[in-house]
């Protein structure tokens, strides 16, 4: 079998300057560069490095500026062959994301609420960000709204939860490379961060860190929630809605270029992977990418959005397969990249904040 090769190429990275609680929990501040303004060595000597060697690396730059992807002059060794893309893919699936969705999407995640029965029922919208703050957020804002005895909670199979979604632990996750977090991820988590009547130490503690830091960015949540949840089940009929008397609100996520300059930030893998699943998969891209910018079907393999390796036989784990594209294709991506986003005036600009929730009816 051929032996894959890795892939060197210039990245400049952008590290957020305050956390990621701002207009939903999730919003993100300006972004300050801490890349170094000059690239030690020299390109034509660490090309022929690379090339003098038997080493399995492919290198390349462009010698021109151009804002049109197939006018580029690509210089370097290997350009054309394929390489394994590790966490390179986040750039693909960040483009293939603003590209369709446009970079001021906002996942929507849908709540009614019919206080006659005490019935929540939760839409979800595969918001790769929804773990532990968020739903705690969530709280304070049933809280905050009067509702307060929840006999059940349903949920539909969209409501996708990873606990630590949105702490650190994501960073090197593994969880959503394969396949979509289980259904009763969300069941366990609806009744561990919602309840906050049982709240254990830890998670009070947690709470008041989250409310302190979201103060800091004006962003108020209520002071003690008092939630009880007394059950919770997967249901993809809403039997809520229509209901006299039922209400209806909306949980709206932080603008997805800031979800995913946060992703490329810290290279998180499990929202990308999730992003990649919903806009298709491999399929899906594939066909993007060759409306887009005319890539051949064979120049680029895409199994998750981030990376991970992948099994073609699921839990067996036998038969790997990883991501793959040419370093000419990721040249192109990342100013075809460029491109979309200075198709907006508001691309780089901070995320607004202020009081207002993030919860309406």
């Amino acid at each position: 079998m051929r032996k894959p090769l890795s892939l060197l190429i210039v990245v400049m990275f952008f590290c957020s300057t305050r956390p990621l609680y701002a207009d939903s929990p999730m919003a993100f501040a300006p972004f300050r560069l801490t890349a170094p303004t000059e690239i030690a060595g020299d390109f034509d000597a660490l090309s022929k490095g690379l090339a003098s060697g038997d080493l399995p690396n492919s290198f390349c730059y462009a010698e021109n500026s151009t804002s049109v992807p197939e006018k580029l002059d690509v210089i370097g060794t290997n350009i054309d062959s394929p390489v394994r893309l590790a966490s390179i893919s986040k750039i693909i699936t960040s483009f293939w994301a603003l590209s369709v969705l446009g970079p001021h999407f906002r996942f929507q995640t849908e709540l009614t609420w019919n206080p006659k029965s005490k019935h929540l029922h939760i839409k979800g919208a595969q918001d790769p960000f929804m773990g532990q703050h968020t739903l705690m957020f969530l709280a304070s804002e049933l809280d905050r709204l009067g509702i307060h005895d929840i006999e059940m909670i349903t949920y539909d199979s969209s409501f996708l939860v990873f606990e630590f979604a949105d702490t650190r632990t994501s960073y090197e996750s593994t969880v959503g490379a394969q396949s979509n977090p289980p259904p009763q991820a969300a069941q366990i988590a609806l009744l561990k961060y919602l309840n906050t009547r049982n709240w254990p130490r830890n998670l009070n503690r947690l709470y008041k860190l989250l409310k302190d830091k979201s103060a800091a960015e004006k962003i108020k949540m209520q002071a003690a929630p008092q939630v009880l949840v007394r059950n919770v089940v997967l249901s993809d009929t809403d039997d809520v809605v229509g209901d006299a008397g039922s209400v209806q609100f909306s949980y709206q996520s932080a603008e997805l270029l800031h979800y995913l300059k946060h992703v490329n930030t810290m290279s998180i893998n499990y929202p990308p992977n999730i992003i990649f699943r919903s806009l298709g998969g491999s399929d899906a891209l594939k066909k993007f990418l060759f409306e887009r910018l005319q890539f051949s079907a064979d120049s680029v393999q895409m199994y998750t959005g981030s990376g991970l390796e992948f099994y073609l036989d699921g839990d067996s784990r036998q038969q790997r397969v990883d991501n793959e594209s040419t370093c000419r294709n990721i040249l192109k991506v990342i100013v075809a990249l460029e491109t979309e986003l200075k198709k907006t005036t508001r691309a780089a600009a901070p995320h607004p904040t202020g009081g207002d929730s993030s919860v309406r009816a």
